[in-house]
């Protein structure tokens, strides 16, 4: 199970409770895709996107995953995207274990969630249907997905603004109020730890083998 600022293994039936597909309602009322389909979908269309590129050369690989992955592919090779879209797809499914992620994986599903968005904008309603049923074709509010499921979307600064913060500023990036939002994410670390995996990120260095891999998370996140 991967771990986000909410949990996606909780799934809030706002209408019918007997239809397998709902509308999950936020604060605005408006319509969002229930987190745990929505990031199945873009990983499982990951797999037949890497499955296809196999045996591709590897330049003419990147540049394709430079279309669809354009802030990851800045700090991976086609095969080490290939690795993290396992990892992450396979902790998904994993209902056993806690796994957190790192800035390398927020970073990897920000950009196949984005290419689901683009992809599910672009269509016609019955695109959208089968992609997201339980939105029944209304849009997609990104923004509001990212701000309730992702810790932060540092990762996405520019390198020259980045590498120009004091090394203060750079501990605040990310750093929110986890209590105004009812939600228990992971301890907070020592104020004077720095996120390597976020500047590496942001300054384009590729992963270690370690940081490919999911951490495990002793019990569970959630409960205080």
């Amino acid at each position: 199970m991967l771990i986000f600022k909410k949990n996606i293994y909780f799934i809030n039936y706002a209408f019918n409770r007997n239809s397998p597909f709902n509308i999950e309602m936020g604060d605005d009322e408006g319509p969002k895709p229930i987190a745990y389909n929505f990031i199945f979908a873009s990983l499982a269309n990951d797999r037949t996107l890497f499955h296809e590129l196999q045996g591709m050369p590897e330049p003419l690989a990147a540049e394709r995953l430079k279309l669809f992955f354009p802030n990851a592919s800045r700090f991976a090779t086609p095969a080490i995207l290939n690795r993290i879209s396992k990892r992450l797809l396979r902790g998904l499914l994993n209902h056993r274990v806690w796994y957190q992620m790192n800035c390398y994986h927020f970073c990897y599903l920000y950009d196949t969630l984005m290419e689901l968005v683009e992809d599910y904008s672009y269509g016609d309603r019955n695109f959208r249907e089968n992609v997201i049923p339980e939105l029944q074709g209304h849009p997609i509010n990104f923004n509001q997905f990212l701000n309730e499921y992702f810790f932060h979307t540092a990762f996405l600064i520019d390198p020259g603004r980045y590498n120009r913060l004091s090394r203060k500023e750079r501990l605040r990036l990310g750093k929110i109020d986890h209590s105004l939002l009812g939600v228990l994410p992971l301890p907070e670390p020592c104020p004077d730890d720095e996120d390597e995996t976020l500047e590496k990120v942001i300054n384009k260095v590729p992963p270690t083998v370690d940081e490919v891999e999911l951490e495990i998370y002793p019990g569970n996140p959630y409960l205080r």
